[in-house]
């Protein structure tokens, strides 16, 4: 299980917000195009959510969300996975691994 602080906020002006970002020293290192699909399901008192994320040339992959670990544990068995099979990816993990496993193929 990955641990992240997440914060959001809206924006209304992307071009001021690259402006910003831009002030701040920050720089694009990698632009993806990535369709979710989104489900949220209230469990007890937490709301555990279920994102379907494909992105150009990999295989469409799961990230479920939970405020509780025991919630997130319950919930990828009731999906029919093994624990072990719950990796704490973010997307640049899954990019990178699998761009590794294509270059095996290719060799």
């Amino acid at each position: 299980m990955k641990r992240a602080v997440e914060h959001e906020t809206n924006v209304d002006d992307f071009e001021d917000m690259k402006g910003i970002l831009r002030e701040l020293h920050l720089e694009v290192i990698r632009r993806i195009t990535k369709h979710r699909l989104s489900y949220m399901l209230l469990d007890g008192e937490h709301d555990i959510h279920f994102e379907f994320d494909t992105l150009p040339n990999f295989p469409t992959y799961l990230e479920i969300e939970s405020p509780v670990e025991d919630k997130l544990w319950k919930w990828v068995r009731n999906l029919g996975f093994e624990r072990e099979q719950a990796k704490p990816w973010s997307t640049k993990d899954v990019i990178e691994w699998y761009e590794k496993q294509q270059k095996k193929r290719k060799k």
